[in-house]
């Protein structure tokens, strides 16, 4: 005996009115992240040209992270589509697309995206430049790891030997700690 499933949602299954309330709290998220970006053109920001696209990509970054958006996360799952949980190279991008994409879905004849200074950063564009700039920041990729690691510390540590002394005692001990628990755990130690 076969169990009858469900049909996946489909164009007819989609309620009107949920994605237009998903494009209103996404073209929000939008406003926000070219109001921040805003910022950059301000008087007394010193940014590089090579660098103004990746500070507004980063700009929309935290636009987007000051918003709780794990319930649209869920609901573009649901619809089959980006839940921005990886847009973080290329933020407006992303959003941009999700936007387009809902349009369509609702029907609707909503007007084109707003202008905004310069150009969002492209999905492969957005990649390469995080790279980059992580290379240029970071130094090479170690070999054998995909990660890198930096430490920010307080400014009071660029003359204080002993406040170096103290946090790198702390981080050490804190290392053994975790190492300890770990064997025990694993019936190592």
């Amino acid at each position: 005996m076969s169990a009858k499933r469900s049909a996946p949602p489909g164009p007819t299954d989609w309620i009107p009115e949920q994605l237009r309330q998903l494009i209103s709290s996404l073209e929000s998220i939008r406003s926000d992240m070219v109001g921040l970006e805003a910022t950059l053109l301000e008087p007394g920001r010193d940014i590089h040209s090579s660098y103004a696209p990746s500070a507004a990509n980063l700009l929309h970054y935290l636009a987007l992270r000051r918003h709780d958006v794990r319930q649209l996360q869920e609901q573009l799952a649901g619809l089959g589509l980006s839940s921005l949980g990886r847009a973080e190279s290329h933020v407006l991008g992303t959003l941009d697309s999700v936007l387009r994409i809902l349009s369509r879905l609702a029907d609707s004849d909503r007007e084109p995206l707003p202008e905004r200074p310069g150009s969002p950063i492209r999905f492969n564009d957005g990649k390469a430049l995080l790279e980059r700039h992580t290379e240029a920041l970071l130094g090479p990729k170690p070999p054998l790891r995909s990660v890198r690691i930096m430490v920010t510390m307080p400014s009071e540590a660029a003359d204080d030997y002993l406040c170096i002394r103290g946090i790198l005692a702390g981080a050490w001990a804190a290392c053994g700690s975790t190492a300890r628990t770990t064997m025990r755990s694993t019936g190592e130690g």
